[in-house]
């Protein structure tokens, strides 16, 4: 693996140095060859192993994850695929912890190697906030629209009513000798005083 990465970092390096005259200091190869051959930033090696089948794998799984044998119990494979060998813990958020003990990951209120709840990135330090944050600005914005509809301040453009030919006297079924006459202007001149 580390033979083709270092080839090409070299190829790479040999190019740039050349068209650009990037000079050997500027840009070491040391740079990119740990670039090429690190692996990438997930945690494939947390991976939770298939459902445990026997007691030998049970044990396992519970040794895995620093539980006792008597407290794992794995996700249903059924009723919830992908989970594998990961145990069902319960759900406690970090508004529900001791903001006073000493964690080892404070803006998440976790410690190495704990057990989590595979939702438990919706319930840290940060999302509580959030969330009181949202719920907060929307009863203010509701608190504003109320006042605004309560007090009869105008939350839109004032306008006239539309004016309808014969102000729909015929289509809302009323007879058409009995409309009234509306003059809306005149061309009369305007008298002079």
């Amino acid at each position: 693996m580390a033979g083709p990465a270092l080839r090409c970092s070299f190829c790479v390096h040999s190019m740039l140095k050349k068209f650009h005259k990037i000079d050997r200091h500027f840009f070491p190869q040391r740079l990119l060859t740990t670039t090429a051959t690190t692996p990438a930033a997930w945690n494939y090696q947390w991976k939770p192993s298939p459902y445990p089948k026997t007691q030998a794998e049970r044990e396992a799984a519970a040794k895995k994850y620093g539980l006792r044998v008597e407290d794992y119990e794995p996700y249903d494979p059924y009723k919830d695929p992908g989970y594998g060998d990961y145990p069902k813990v319960g759900w406690i958020g970090a508004s529900h912890k001791d903001p006073y003990q000493d964690y080892d990951f404070p803006h998440m209120g976790t410690d190495y190697k704990e057990v989590l709840h595979p939702d438990a990135d919706l319930a840290t330090y940060d999302r509580t906030f959030m969330a009181l944050f949202f719920i907060g600005f929307m009863a203010t914005i509701y608190s504003i629209h109320f006042i605004s509809v309560e007090y009869g301040w105008t939350t839109h453009m004032p306008m006239m009513p539309k004016q309808y030919p014969d102000n729909l006297w015929i289509q809302r079924g009323r007879d058409p000798k009995d409309m009234p006459k509306v003059v809306h202007y005149t061309f009369e001149p305007a008298s002079s005083s």
